[in-house]
């Protein structure tokens, strides 16, 4: 395939760790040939990937997208996509993104295939380890049977003290002079926006996600605190909400975490 050329090779006693290895680069050109080889591998029942970057010397925005759209998936089924060997212009972008927080790197293939294989290979060690200590502790316990054994008193531990904890304070509710509580947030008026020809008013809450899901678009990268601080920029409505409010929004737009915000980005993006 022009641009791109893709080698595969297995690690494992049942093969189980795909290592695709990519020399070129990786654009919207690219991108369609590499995610069908990895839908392709996933199909067969393969969810570990090391994918080994030390022939590829750009990847774009939608290239990165490729490592990060089936993770779910993997992780689901007890694997993922490691990404090893890659050049320093390709890392300065890795760490610029901040992907290190969504897809695990490596700087060596052997480190990627133990992080798979690795629980096989300690259980294995400690069965050498546990050889070695069974034949000490049988010539340690002929020589502790001769030497008279010393009893050591218990320590009597003084009773804890219990700290009673303060009982929450409750938050009231304001109450307007009728005794009736305050009515639901009003639609804003002023803020108004056009979608498929029809005018819609938008609740603060609704003009809240319609923020959020801007800076997701536009930076799909940044952390929960990091969109918290740009939805404070006049481009994004200056809205001033704690971290804590903006958790609790992408809880309820279902972009939590980084991979699904990514995902939603590259679906939204014209």
């Amino acid at each position: 395939m022009p641009g791109i050329k893709v080698d595969i090779t297995h690690e494992g006693d049942n093969s189980e760790v795909v290592i695709i290895s990519v020399h070129g680069y990786i654009d919207s050109t690219t991108t369609p040939e590499l995610s069908m080889i990895i839908d392709h591998q996933i199909a067969d029942g393969n969810y570990m990937f090391i994918v080994n970057l030390k022939g590829v010397d750009y990847i774009s925005s939608i290239g990165w997208g490729v490592f990060i759209s089936n993770l779910k998936e993997l992780r689901e089924h007890g694997g993922d996509m490691i990404l090893i060997n890659m050049s320093p212009n390709v890392h300065n972008i890795f760490d610029l993104m901040e992907l290190s927080a969504i897809v695990k790197s490596f700087d060596e293939l052997n480190k990627a295939v133990v992080h798979f294989l690795g629980v096989k290979q300690q259980t294995a060690l400690k069965q050498k380890v546990v050889g070695v200590e069974t034949s000490g502790a049988a010539s340690k316990a002929s020589s502790a049977t001769a030497a008279p054994s010393k009893r050591v008193q218990p320590v009597q531990q003084a009773p804890r003290e219990t700290v009673s904890k303060p009982a929450p304070k409750h938050t009231r509710i304001p109450v307007n002079r009728t005794g009736k509580r305050p009515a639901p947030i009003e639609l804003v008026s002023e803020n108004t926006v056009n979608l498929d020809g029809h005018e819609t008013r938008y609740t603060q809450e609704r003009l809240l996600e319609k923020h959020i899901v801007r800076v997701i678009l536009d930076k799909p990268f940044l952390s929960a605190g990091k969109i918290t601080k740009a939805l404070r920029l006049p481009r994004y409505g200056s809205v001033k909400k704690s971290k804590r409010k903006i958790k609790q929004e992408l809880i309820k737009l279902g972009l939590e975490n980084r991979e699904d915000r990514y995902e939603f980005a590259l679906r939204n993006r014209r």
